[in-house]
């Protein structure tokens, strides 16, 4: 893929970059543990475009549980603007 290309995901490509909460369901299922040596990716979309917010987790004004809970998800809200705010700064 070209740099000046912007990949395109589908809503099953965007739930597996859900913070890892998937990966914690699983482990609970199943009991195997859970690999706390991987990093899992954290992206949310907004209007149409995809954001990797995982490092921005630490830095929400409402907390972590606040972004996770719209994590491999679409998110169209009011305050969709603010987000894209903080994520810009």
């Amino acid at each position: 893929m070209a740099s000046s290309e912007l990949r395109v995901f589908t809503r099953e490509e965007l739930a597996k970059y859900d913070g890892g909460r998937s990966a914690l369901r699983k482990a609970r299922e199943t009991g195997e543990p859970l690999d706390r040596s991987q990093v899992y990716s954290t992206y949310i979309s907004i209007h149409g475009m995809v954001y990797d917010v995982t490092q921005f987790l630490g830095r929400h004004p409402g907390g972590p549980d606040e972004i996770l809970r719209y994590a491999g998800k679409v998110r169209c809200v009011p305050l969709a603007a603010q987000m894209l705010a903080l994520l810009q700064a």
